[in-house]
């Protein structure tokens, strides 16, 4: 490096003093290339390094940038980039992990089958540890250990109790336990179930607390380091038989473990998963086929590139030359020194940078705040004499003028000159490109690498006009496509509506189809607002821009008087000017972002489709079409972009033939725009068709035309006739009407406009248009920069600005290679007959996304992560589990998944390759068709028949553990062929038994469905339903369903009185099924249904049964309704004494009269209390009767009737209390009846003892 002499410079850090002037030497830019350590120099003086962060002193480490400005663009489909990048690599991982898993079973003498996979991926050793763990937890609650078998029957059960979305207890009595003896296997106990769930550890109780003589509460955050054991061991196998390490793609990035608990390390992102925060783990996973290649938990303390690194040695080492896999890493992990450094320098990495990753590119954004900062830095400012910053004056966004310290020009010129040429450019302008640098390092091993860094623009994006993406990229297979831009299809739906698509076209759509191709029509793309309608009607003269193009060449041939416009000079400097200012214009509209997409236009692109649905609908439109962009072949660089194409009859009946005709649609939703509108159907109804104005033929540019058509919408009209060769053509007005504010609006027509075009009126506009469109876009169109794929400065114009240059410039690379796919090679597009038509020219399919092929490799690499969380979404049930035994579970079903994708390799993927390759001279297939392919066997039916099969395997070793006892020995295996031929056989059958149900299901259905009369009776004695009903296998399932009324039981119902309401019912059998054990059996209904060969008599049973219970309901009812109703008698009884008593000692009446005594002398008769009560009670009866003037005392017994007076008074006073009791029935009593006939009633109510 060049020392710097003189003195006053400051140290140069070892090269020497700096110039005597004090500011330091120019920047050595050209360094040998190194890996960008912590710190970078830059060779400037100690005050202006330290000014310069290291992100933008990257730059300086020896990074090339290679020349992309005359490099071609090519344009490929998401399938054509996999199948030239992607497919072999996905092929090679399924085969190699199919052909590893079977090579590992036969070497340990074990079966191939999906069991034994599940098995081998987790180990016995994990099982043995899962299962110690686990113990020391069950003991310390005072229960049994378990043990490795009873741990796999445990996980087994997990498995299948995860299906079914329903309580534990409702799954175990419903479900499960008839699945169980369907199958062959004994279920587990429920209790023990919940206990082993619930005590599920991943490491011993000594390394929690208290065992290591110091009892002390340690948080579970410090804690959770010690599960990494079980997370390598969980793996390991995976690892080592799954990973590709020749061509195989992995992804490292990390995922949340959600948890609840307060002492767990979180990573607060509620934003992404609100409710479930908790700690992080870094995973690493297969980008292909989806593997969970292994699981580290990040705890505090420890950096997140040492946790990663120690991750990445879980996987085995790669050591052949040749094996060269790729890695992709998330911008937490993209740092140049972390991505070239052991044992990562054996992949291919591609990682998406952040600041941190010294990538030589630098934002604008951030030169700009650092270049600000140097306001504030002494080294940067202009001091006066009294060593005071100078002061400036500026102008800032807002208008306001303020002040601020002023930049010495040359020492920030000599700063910015490290970093300037790496700036990304920020003008939204400029169409999509990549940068690319390059460097080769050695790192501390002294090993090769080969660096690449990509700076995309994206200007696809919808959420930002501009955005730049850097990647960093090791190896050399990222240069293969540096060049490759993606498009991704669109997710809208292609019909035979649309002109020019693959779909099957009816009689009209080929008529309108035939007919614009031979006006010469080019199509380009089938739908509109798509990414290929955009990019391709850059660079075109469309409807609005025709209309200004003709204006201008109006002025041009009325320039001179007397002058036709052969002999106009276009090289007068005016018309220079004039194009300049045109250009401008249209690139404006090709390009510009600037203008956004407001309330209005959105409704009017909503409003199309169903004012084009309203609009086919009239009597007189035979057809209407979509059509997306069309090129007029004649003159390539105008088009036109329709509303749709239509067939129609004119109302006028000046032809009786139909038309075909453009279509233009224009919907007003602001009150002015309306109120035009409306006003323009009142002024037209003199000529309109019905006299209401909605309906108007006319003539182009006659009265009735420029009343009902704005003149900022009549060029487009017949700029649309002109391009397409067409005479007609239909404007619609229509408008957004008022509708409820939760309610999107909707739109109707207003008016309908049929406009005809003359050829004269046609061809004056074509000639005047192109005057002007010829000159402003021609010279883009030249087949030799399209065929090279990017524009010279030659190229241009002398009129072009330079800004325009170079905006056009940046644009032309990609518009071009769209240009060449459409007009030239054309797409892969699947005919009739389901073959692929190569080389045809046609129109792409929608495009939706065009990324570059790094960000597009990057991506897909991405994918594999977020899968493993998808599979364990699915995999997972509901259980509300401590933090360690969720984590210790999903790292299980992470191997659940692997085994999944190991079962999909082996019984579909490999077979259809293999037939694939044969059939197409070795090609091989699609990834697209592979995972097609794999569609017919999900996760969801993988895990069911896994596990059940897995809980058969442990029975029948279950059973081969009591034949050994019984001396046959358990090590005399099976012939493999033999045991192999008796499993088909059983599979065979099971599927035959399964087709044959099937067939009668389908048949039964098809008449006599559901049974809804006598289903006891007729499901026991009809053979078929009997046979539905009793079936059950892996591939038939009796499920519950639930419905949303409540049915009666079909099984346990006896009659009106006797009958069970539920709302569960048979997803084959459709009858309902209550799913509660209820006695004598103890077993549900549903159970019964689908297990009991006579289900009559099981259902007179559980009818009895149910009868039974409910007649000793209705009798214990009964009983207790009898007590209350004898305890309200009794109270009814002492008010009435108590009213008759009051009454009596009211009036004053001290003895009966002598008429009344006979008719209660036999009841008064009597000495003992209870009787003196009573006559007590006769004598205020007959008083109230009116008998007082021949009262007598009522004496007929002993004198100990007197003698209890006393007592007569206690009861009578007891009684006030009972009366409240009944005082409001009392109440209601009927009011016509008279008092002295009321109390009579009760009175002697009271002595029959009766109401």
């Amino acid at each position: 490096m060049a020392g710097r002499g003189g003195r006053g410079g400051g140290r140069g850090r070892g090269r020497g003093r700096g110039r005597g002037s004090g500011r330091g030497g120019p920047a050595v830019v050209n360094r040998e290339p190194r890996v960008a350590g912590t710190k970078i120099d830059s060779g400037l003086p100690r005050a202006a390094d330290s000014a310069i962060p290291d992100r933008l002193k990257a730059c300086l480490t020896g990074w090339k940038e290679v020349p992309m400005s005359k490099t071609m663009y090519e344009l490929v489909t998401e399938e054509e980039f996999k199948e030239a990048y992607m497919s072999a690599s996905y092929i090679n991982t399924s085969s190699n992990a199919v052909a590893s898993v079977e090579r590992h079973l036969n070497q340990s003498g074990r079966e191939i089958n999906t069991t034994n996979i599940i098995t081998s991926l987790v180990s016995d050793a994990t099982f043995l540890n899962l299962s110690n763990h686990t113990s020391e937890a069950l003991v310390k609650r005072g229960l049994r250990r378990t043990n490795p078998i009873e741990m796999q029957t445990f996980l087994a059960t997990k498995l299948l109790r995860s299906r079914f979305r329903m309580s534990t207890k409702m799954a175990w009595t419903t479900v499960l336990s008839s699945i169980a003896k369907a199958n062959g296997f004994e279920l587990m106990d429920m209790s023990r179930y919940n206990n082993i769930l619930t005590c599920i550890r991943g490491y011993g109780i000594s390394n929690r607390s208290g065992d290591n003589g110091t009892d002390v509460w340690i948080q579970r955050k410090n804690m959770l380091r010690n599960l990494n054991p079980i997370e390598v061991q969980m793996f390991n196998t995976s690892a080592n038989l799954l990973f590709n390490k020749k061509d195989g793609r992995i992804v490292v990035d990390d995922e949340l473990v959600s948890s609840r608990a307060k002492d767990v390390e979180t990573k607060t992102i509620s934003d992404k998963k609100a409710g479930n925060e908790g700690t992080i783990a870094d995973q690493v996973s297969d980008s292909n086929v989806g593997f969970l290649l292994g699981s580290r938990l990040r705890v505090s303390g420890e950096p997140q590139k040492d946790n990663v690194s120690k991750l990445m040695k879980t996987l085995p080492i790669i050591t052949q030359r040749s094996d060269c896999p790729g890695i992709g890493f998330d911008r937490g992990y993209t740092k140049e020194v972390e991505v070239v450094r052991p044992p990562i320098d054996q992949y291919e990495v591609i990682a998406i940078c952040n600041t941190a990753s010294r990538s030589p590119f630098v934002f604008k954004e951030d030169a700009d705040e650092v270049e600000k900062s140097w306001r504030d830095k002494k080294h940067f400012q202009i001091l006066d004499e009294e060593g005071k910053p100078i002061k400036e004056t500026f102008v800032d966004d807002s208008g306001k003028t303020k002040v601020r310290n002023k930049l010495d020009a040359e020492k920030v010129m000599m700063c910015k000159e490290i970093f300037t040429p790496w700036i990304l450019d920020d003008n939204s302008m400029l169409g999509s490109s990549v940068r690319i640098a390059t460097k080769d390092v050695v790192n501390e091993d002294g090993k090769k690498v080969s660096l690449s860094a990509f700076a995309i623009h994206d200007i696809y994006d919808k959420k930002t006009e501009t955005k730049h993406l850097n990647f960093l990229a090791t190896g050399t297979s990222t240069r293969k496509f540096h060049h490759v831009w993606v498009a991704s299809d669109k997710n809208v739906t292609v019909t035979s509506n649309h002109l020019f698509s693959d779909k099957k076209p009816c009689p009209l759509r080929q008529r309108v189809e035939q007919k614009l191709r031979a006006n010469g029509i080019i199509p380009q793309t089938i739908h509109q607002r798509c990414m290929d309608w955009f990019a391709l009607k850059g660079m075109m003269v469309t409807g609005t821009m025709g209309g200004i193009a003709y204006s201008a060449g109006k002025k041009i041939v009325q320039h001179q008087d007397g002058l036709s416009q052969e002999t106009i000079d276009f090289d007068d400097d005016t018309h220079d000017e004039m194009l300049s200012d045109l250009l401008d214009k249209c690139i404006e509209s090709w390009f510009g972002r600037g203008r956004k997409t407001t309330d209005a236009m959105e409704q009017g692109t909503k409003n199309e489709e169903p004012t084009l649905e309203h609009f086919s609908q009239l009597e007189n439109v035979k057809a209407v079409f979509e059509v997306g962009l069309l090129k007029w072949n004649s003159e390539g660089n105008v088009g036109v972009s329709p509303d749709g194409v239509a067939i129609v009859k004119v109302p006028d009946g000046s032809c009786n033939d139909d038309e075909i005709a453009c279509v233009e649609m224009k919907t007003r939703s602001k009150e002015n725009t309306i109120a035009k509108a409306e006003e323009a159907v009142e002024r037209a109804k003199q000529n309109s068709i019905d006299g209401d104005g909605k309906v108007v033929v006319c003539e182009y540019d006659d009265d009735v035309f420029k009343i009902c058509v704005p003149a900022e919408n009549r060029k487009q009209v017949i700029h649309q006739a002109v391009v397409t060769g067409l005479s007609l053509g239909v404007f619609i007005t229509a408008k957004v009407e008022e509708v409820a504010d939760d309610e999107p609006g909707q739109g109707s027509i207003v008016q309908i406009v049929f406009v005809r075009m003359s050829d004269e009126v046609k061809e004056e506009y074509e000639d005047t248009m192109l005057l002007v469109a010829n000159q402003l876009t021609d010279w883009l169109l030249k087949p030799a920069a399209i065929a090279r794929g990017y524009l010279e400065d030659e190229d241009f114009p002398r009129w072009v600005k330079e800004d325009a240059k170079e905006i056009i410039k940046s644009h032309f690379k990609l518009w071009s290679a769209f240009y060449r796919r459409v007009n030239e090679t054309g797409p892969l597009n699947e005919n009739e007959t389901g073959t692929l038509n190569e080389n045809k020219t046609g129109p792409l399919s929608p495009v939706g996304m065009v990324n570059h092929g790094s960000n597009f490799q990057y991506n897909k690499t991405k994918w594999g992560v977020d899968k493993g969380t998808e599979k364990f979404l699915k995999i997972s049930g509901d259980d509300k589990l401590s933090f360690e035994a969720k984590y210790v579970l999903r790292l299980f079903y992470g191997v659940v998944g692997n085994a999944w994708h190991v079962e999909l390799g082996r019984t579909l993927v490999m077979p259809f390759v293999k037939k694939y390759k044969d059939k197409n001279d070795g090609k091989l297939p699609s990834i697209e068709s592979i995972r097609k392919k794999c569609e017919s066997l999900t996760l969801h039916d993988y895990v069911f028949e896994a596990s059940i099969k897995w809980l058969q395997q442990l029975e029948r070793d279950r059973h081969g553990d009591i034949r050994a006892f019984f001396g046959i020995a358990p090590g005399v295996a099976t012939p493999p062929r033999i045991r192999a031929s008796r499993t088909a056989s059983r599979t065979a059958s099971l599927n035959a038994m399964d087709d044959n149900v099937r067939s009668m299901l389908m048949e039964r259905r098809q008449k006599d469905w559901p049974v809804t009369r006598d289903r006891v009776k007729r499901f026991h004695k009809e053979q078929i339903l009997r046979k539905i009903r009793l079936h059950v296998s892996v591939g038939f399932q009796h499920q519950i369903m639930k419905t949303s009324l409540s049915r009666t039981c079909s099984l346990c119902y006896s009659s009106h009185d006797a009958q069970k309401k539920v709302t569960t019912k048979c997803s084959i059998c459709e009858v309902t099924l209550c799913t509660i054990p209820r006695p004598p059996s103890n077993t549900s209904c549903w159970e019964a249904w689908h297990s009991t060969v006579n289900l009559a008599a099981e259902g007179k049973t559980r009818a009895d049964a149910l009868a039974a219970q409910r007649q000793e309901e209705r009798e214990s009812d009964q009983a207790g309704f009898q007590a209350r109703s004898a305890r309200a008698r009794n109270a009814r009884r002492s008010r009435d004494e108590l009213m008759a008593a009051s009454a009596a000692a009211d009036n004053g009446v001290d003895s009966a009269a002598e008429n009344n005594v006979s008719a209660v002398d036999a009841t008064v008769d009597g000495s003992t209390g209870e009787g003196s009560v009573v006559s007590a009670v006769a004598v205020t009866a007959a008083a109230a009767h009116g008998n007082n003037d021949n009262a007598n005392v009522v004496t007929g017994g002993s004198n100990n009737n007197v003698s209890e007076e006393s007592g007569i008074e206690d009861r009578v006073a007891s009684l006030a209390i009972q009366n409240n009791i009944i005082a409001e029935n009392e109440s209601s009593r009927s009011a016509s009846s008279s008092p002295r006939r009321k109390r009579s009633r009760k009175f002697f109510g009271a002595l029959l003892g009766r109401r």
